[in-house]
């Protein structure tokens, strides 16, 4: 049930509120108390149930329903009783009280007079950087010598086709040669 009342679930019912425009124009005491009380009341109603996400939904639109309920309808008017009134003061003095006496958080004073460590990537070992770096040029090196290899065998294969061709180009030139010289 502690989801029910947490900061970030009772902002998101006040923004979702906000947006109606009866709402929205009401008097900020007002939205106040209302607010207050419904959460209140359904808080009190549920305290003993463990929530889950979709429970959590159902509560929400629950208190929505039951605020816009409240202040939509004329014959239920918002009037806070003084025995109301006096328990939302003590809350309110309580509340003021437990922020006079807690104690404030102090920064870690150890933390504060530290040098901050500044890692500028020291370089530990320099030789094994160094081996590092001659093995990956050595790999860069073979790589280019492979490339360069499979260059030179795919121009020696492209020069053995365009003799090839020319051999054969002459061939078909002998003959069609020796036709003419049939025909004629």
């Amino acid at each position: 049930m502690s989801v029910f009342v947490t900061t970030e679930n009772q902002d998101i019912l006040w923004r979702m509120l906000q947006q109606h425009p009866q709402f929205y124009n009401m008097e900020f005491s007002q939205k106040n108390v209302l607010f207050r009380k419904t959460i209140e009341a359904l808080y009190f109603e549920n305290e003993h149930v463990q929530l889950n996400y979709q429970q959590l939904q159902e509560l929400n639109k629950k208190a929505i329903r039951g605020i816009l309920e409240r202040f939509i309808q004329p014959n239920k008017n918002m009037v806070e009783s003084s025995e109301d009134r006096s328990v939302r003061e003590f809350r309110e003095r309580e509340e003021v009280y437990q922020k006079m006496t807690k104690k404030p958080d102090l920064p870690d004073a150890k933390k504060m007079f530290e040098e901050p460590i500044v890692d500028d990537d020291v370089i530990t070992n320099m030789e094994e950087r160094l081996l590092q770096y001659q093995s990956q040029r050595s790999l860069d090196i073979s790589n280019i010598e492979i490339q360069h290899n499979q260059q030179n065998q795919d121009k020696n294969q492209h020069q053995s086709m365009v003799e090839e061709m020319m051999k054969k180009i002459q061939e078909l030139e002998q003959r069609v040669a020796a036709l003419e010289k049939n025909i004629n």
